[in-house]
């Protein structure tokens, strides 16, 4: 069962950020004094920002030991996203001795706040007995807290435990209806820059094949009717995550007819309620025409607000928008802009195309050796353009 089980991604990790030193403006300078001064006052919403300051050095020197007494201070106090930073300290002993018992007992309260992803990692926890006892049953409980959620990691987990029986009854209807709602979810997650490994997108849509191999026809069709209903629950109350999920169903055909005029209905009320994944979404229809007449303005105004969050496919989009005068008036420069803020977190696309801007000297001086510099880091990806690029262009002049 291990091994169709999603590993935890984000909630293990503790990522090292570059180290670059700044000016300070002096109104950073007074920010950093308004969270200390709130801090030591005993507000704990400042006490977390400021633990969490410390432990990556920003605007203070880095020190994992005073971060971690000011996450403590404001997990004390019972905030909820300190008890999580705590538990992640203590899994990986990051400025103090690993302790996964201790981590737990913060974790623990983290998820009866409702905190999602800590109530993941908590179901996690208890399937592998990290801390705790194992327990599958408690396993699943926590995993459907955070299901109902919308957490995908969650669903595909939840899934799999009814597909095999484990802490809860056999039931394959059910195990396809999570692991149908798991590939909307976590598709929109990774799709979110919160993991980005090839495998772990693909394993919701390999399970369903799995599962359909095992089920009969009816068992398929009421696991598909399952999905609808669900999602179409939690849309209906105002859940962004399901309305863009809903969409996603529709859009992609997963469990209901496609249906591009309905996906655009529910990408929209999603949208409007401030759902990045949704703007993205709603964008590329209409973008393509999709459920809507094509129209590159729309799908402009909708790419910026995930483009600006640092969503790498909308800003490739969005350069390419500028790079080509489509829906804004045509700018080179601030399609390189885009372009190098997607490049510089991997997307090979526009590794490529920010290549060619190089190449061509199109918004940046024409430089031959930066061109090849972003058309190799985009062939290495397999990027197609960038290899035909290379094999035509750089072979003779790259020595």
């Amino acid at each position: 069962m291990k091994s169709a089980l999603l590993v935890l991604l984000f909630c293990f990790l503790l990522a090292s950020c570059g180290e670059e030193e700044t000016v300070k403006t002096e109104e950073a300078i007074d920010a950093e004094k308004t969270i200390q001064e709130r801090a030591e006052a005993g507000d704990a919403d400042a006490q977390n920002s400021l633990g969490w300051m410390y432990f990556w050095g920003e605007g203070v020197p880095k020190d994992s030991t005073e971060g971690t007494k000011w996450l403590r201070k404001a997990a004390e106090q019972g905030n909820a996203e300190s008890q999580y930073r705590l538990f992640l300290i203590y899994f990986h002993g990051d400025g103090v001795p690993k302790d996964s018992t201790e981590g737990t007992k913060w974790l623990r309260m983290a998820a009866q706040q409702g905190l999602t992803d800590a109530q993941y990692c908590l179901g996690l926890a208890y399937f592998n007995g990290d801390g705790v006892s194992k327990d599958y049953a408690e396993a699943a409980e926590w995993y459907h807290k955070a299901a109902e959620q919308g957490h995908g990691f969650a669903l595909n987990n939840l899934a799999t435990m009814y597909r095999h029986g484990d802490g809860v009854p056999e039931d394959y209807t059910k195990a396809y209806m999570f692991y149908n709602l798991a590939a909307v979810n976590t598709k929109a997650q990774m799709i979110n820059n919160l993991a980005d490994t090839t495998t772990d997108r693909e394993l919701p849509k390999t399970n369903i094949n799995e599962m359909k191999k095992r089920m009969t026809k009816e068992q398929i069709a009421e696991g598909q009717k399952l999905t609808r209903e669900w999602l179409e629950r939690k849309a209906k109350a105002g859940d962004a995550i399901a309305q863009n999920n809903l969409g996603t169903m529709y859009n992609n055909g997963l469990g209901v007819p496609k249906d591009y005029t309905e996906a655009v209905k529910w990408y929209r009320k999603a949208a409007e309620q401030g759902d990045a994944i949704a703007h993205l979404n709603l964008a590329m229809l209409y973008q393509y025409g999709l459920g809507v007449p094509k129209d590159y303005a729309e799908a402009t105004k909708w790419y910026r607000k995930p483009a600006e969050q640092g969503n790498v496919i909308a800003q490739t989009n969005l350069g390419w928008m500028y790079n080509n005068g489509e829906g804004v008036p045509k700018d080179y420069a601030e399609a390189v802009k885009w372009y190098r803020k997607a490049a510089e977190q991997g997307d090979a696309i526009a590794q490529s195309n920010l290549g060619n801007m190089y190449f061509q000297g199109y918004g940046v001086p024409q430089d031959y050796a930066e061109a090849v510099k972003w058309y190799r880091k985009a062939a290495e990806q397999g990027n197609a353009d960038a290899k035909e690029w290379l094999k035509k262009n750089a072979k003779d002049k790259s020595e």
